[in-house]
């Protein structure tokens, strides 16, 4: 399953540091035909059904071939390698879903064809959004009940997304088996605010600090928030079957990057919502039942199937030959829909003359609760873009936005250079396939490669340059100046030390090996070599050296392009390859040049800079960094740099810890201009922080009777609820004192006891189990690696 992302560590950084301081059928059309019954080959239970069928192609390839243009339809078969497309597996789901409940069940028959040269006495589904629940709760999707040729069957569950159906009788090779599954989920839903640009900023910091949140899991692609339902992952799909070990993939997913990779199949899915709703999916209205909206749509060769829905969906569209370009975006975000749209239709119009034919009738572009940095998610015919992208800085941030900063430049930059990523990625991984788990550096880096090519195209050299800048390198900048070091870029997506390490390499240093490709071998060449590996692996799967060993024989340089790939794959020369960025290129290309940005400089120069930052995380990790500690924050030391005490060792530089013109401007930000008893209530500057605060305060309420300093912390808080001004000098230090007292309580009550356990679990809710006590290890999974 693909669950493709932008990593937005420039955009979070940018959040880091201001606070330092649906249808395809519209809703109301008359229905035009009933909706087709589930398909599924007849069969009686017996071991000879069991064990499989020859025979023609499944499913309504007539119906489903309306979703490939026409051009495509003739030469399909042939670039996927079998003699009619129909030939693929393929999956009828009928899905019936509660947008107010978040709840859904479905019932889907997969008519699975074994491609390999095994018998098999198994199959192997799954449920790759079972990784996404909420913490501590259970897995969102259940799998009720499976019958293999109409037989009743049992089904193991080794791992949370991985389902195992025992066959009857084993499968020889290219024999049909059909499966029937019934399911059923309920949606995380995220809680209000919580796509919101502050929240997701603060999120972030949580994760750095490797504080529990208890949270949705993931990018939030099997969820519910914004009034929008967002099916990814969301069905039991065919595991990946390795034919060189001749298993089938069991493995659980790392948390980082994609989670699976699929084989090509046929679809066809009926959506069932009571009332109206406008529905954004994958593939194309195929049919119509007795309302608008009970819909099915399909598709031909699909590596997955996503469903998004919403009753606020508001779409506009436009024709580019044969294909039909639609964006969907919330009431009242109408102005952001047209410029999606145009630029997906510009990206389309750039990539097919650069690589070659997109061949789906349809392509989408969909607002979608993305939440972990995501800022966006690409799947077949079907892309998503983070709603946070679309807000203002003052929705989340309020009155500590300067004037003229409402929206900085790398934003608005940054919605585009989401929307044309995940438009690139319908060539690759779509069209082209790759392994995405244990080489996701292949399609991500011609993603945003791509991305820049687009940049090139439509603006000119200088702006793509800039863009690539912001978007591209500024991932490995920020990562060098945290102090973590520079790594190999070609390793499996567990294999990195989390999100920041594999944004920094996979997203910020690889995509540069096709400039360097491009600089040795000419422009010229360079094109002839995107359309002729475009032309080569269509529908297939390409190999991890595959751009480098074609431009090698199409240019005769082999030797030296196989060593270009070893250079930025397998060897560490980011710094110098890349330069070594600094903390006014930083905030140049973040801030801009936007009134305000010079204020907002000097005060994250105060706080020693992007290095200063970095170490003070390293600080509050215990030493960590990208190898990270495991010791506790030293809450005092983090105080005296707040206080600007001089401690020796107490603040990140060893000396005196914020200067006062530092101070002086974050307590400006904070309260708002003196006097204007705004304070930093919920309606005041901090905005989202409002209800955040109102939170904070009655948790920490019950332990006030028993700790002044609780006490004062609550009456101040009690005071910013009000509206009033209040002292950033005077309320850090308590709430870190708070802590500090807290957190000798929580150590207390540990193993060997004596403190108060009430306290402590009070705690750990309040906190998300972070800060003061981490929450304890993930499971050890077979593959197991850190989570976003």
């Amino acid at each position: 399953m693909r669950v493709r992302t932008v990593r937005c560590l420039s955009w979070c950084l940018a959040l880091l540091l201001l606070p330092a301081a649906c249808s395809k059928s519209k809703p109301g059309q008359p229905a035009a035909r009933g909706g087709p019954a589930l398909t599924g080959a007849a069969a009686d239970g017996s071991a000879a059904a069991a064990a499989g069928r020859p025979g023609p192609a499944a499913g309504p390839m007539d119906q489903l071939l309306v979703s490939l243009r026409p051009d495509a339809r003739p030469r399909i078969a042939q670039a996927i390698g079998v003699a009619d497309v129909g030939e693929l597996s393929f999956y009828d789901i009928d899905l019936q879903l509660d947008l107010e409940g978040g709840t859904f069940e479905a019932l889907e028959r997969l008519d699975f064809h074994n491609r390999t040269a095994e018998s098999l006495d198994r199959v192997v589904l799954r449920v790759y959004g079972n990784e996404f629940g909420r913490e501590g709760e259970g897995p969102p999707v259940t799998v009720k009940s499976a019958k293999v040729a109409g037989a009743a069957v049992g089904v193991e569950q080794p791992g949370p997304t991985t389902f195992v159906v025992r066959l009857p009788a084993p499968l020889p090779p290219a024999r049909r088996v059909t499966l029937e599954v019934v399911f059923a989920g309920r949606l995380p839903q995220q809680e209000p605010g919580q796509t919101g640009m502050l929240r997701q900023g603060l999120d972030m910091v949580k994760g750095l600090l490797g504080m529990g949140g208890g949270g949705i899991e993931g990018y939030g692609i099997l969820s519910m928030g914004d009034g929008i339902v967002s099916l990814a992952a969301w069905y039991p799909a065919l595991a990946r079957y390795d034919a060189v070990e001749r298993r089938w993939d069991v493995e659980e997913p790392t948390g980082i990057g994609d989670v699976g990779t699929e084989e090509l199949a046929n679809y066809r899915v009926r959506v069932r919502i009571p009332g109206q709703a406008v529905v954004a999916s994958s593939g194309v209205e195929v049919a119509r039942g007795a309302t608008p909206t009970d819909v099915t749509y399909g598709g031909v060769a699909l590596r997955d199937f996503t469903v998004l829905a919403s009753r606020t969906y508001v779409v506009v569209e436009r024709a580019v030959g044969e294909t039909t370009v639609r964006a969907y975006v919330p009431q009242g975000r109408e102005q952001f829909g047209q410029r999606i749209l145009d630029y997906a239709v510009a990206a389309l119009e750039v990539y097919e003359r650069r690589f070659g034919p997109y061949t789906l009738t349809e392509l989408d572009v969909a607002a979608a609760p993305l939440i972990g940095g995501a800022g966006g998610v690409e799947f077949p015919g079907i892309v998503t873009v983070a709603t946070m992208l679309l807000q203002d800085l003052s929705e989340s941030f309020g009155a500590l936005i300067p004037a003229g900063m409402d929206r900085l430049p790398i934003l608005d930059e940054m919605v585009e250079f989401v929307v044309v990523h995940e438009v690139a990625h319908q060539w690759w991984n779509g069209l082209v396939g790759s392994d995405s788990v244990r080489h996701p550096f292949l399609d991500e880096g011609m993603a945003q490669y791509s991305s820049v090519l687009y940049f090139e195209d439509r603006y000119g050299p200088e702006r793509a340059a800039r863009a690539a800048d912001r978007n591209v390198k500024l991932n490995y900048h920020v990562y060098r100046l945290m102090g973590s070091p520079d790594g190999t870029v070609d390793r499996a997506t567990g294999d990195f030390s989390g999100p920041l390490e594999y944004a920094a390499l996979v997203y910020g240093k690889g995509p540069y090996f096709w400039a360097a490709v491009r600089q040795a071998i000419g422009d010229e060449a360079f094109g002839r070599v995107l359309r002729a590996y475009y032309d080569r692996h269509v529908y297939k799967v390409a190999e991890p050296d595959a751009f480098a060993r074609l431009a090698g024989e199409l240019t005769g340089r082999t030797d030296e392009l196989l060593a270009l790939h070893r250079h930025w794959f397998h060897e560490t020369h980011g710094d110098e390859d890349l330069g070594k960025g600094d903390f006014d290129q930083l905030l140049q290309l973040v801030l801009g040049d936007g009134a305000g940005a010079g204020d907002l400089a000097q005060m994250l120069q105060g706080l020693g800079g992007a290095e200063g930052l970095g170490r003070l995380m390293q600080q509050l990790l215990g030493g960590g960094g990208a190898d990270g500690g495991t010791a506790d924050p030293d809450l005092a030391q983090l105080m005296q740099l707040l206080q600007g005490v001089p401690g020796g060792g107490g603040s990140v530089d060893g000396g005196a810890g914020i200067d006062p013109d530092t101070m002086s401007l974050m307590m400006q930000l904070l309260q708002g201009a003196p006097g204007d008893g705004t304070g930093v209530g919920p309606d005041g500057p901090l905005g989202d922080l409002g209800p955040l605060l109102e939170m904070t305060r009655g948790m920490l309420a019950p332990l006030a009777a028993n700790d002044p300093d609780i006490a004062r912390l609550v009456a101040l808080m009690d005071r910013m609820l009000r509206g009033e001004d209040v002292s950033l000098l005077e309320l850090l230090p308590l709430l870190l004192q708070a802590l500090q007292a807290i957190q000798g309580s929580l150590g207390a009550a540990g193993a060997d006891g004596g403190g108060d356990p009430g306290l402590a679990q009070l705690m750990q809710q309040l906190l998300g189990g972070g800060l003061v006590a981490p929450s304890p290890p993930a499971p050890v999974r077979p593959d197991a690696g850190p989570a976003p």
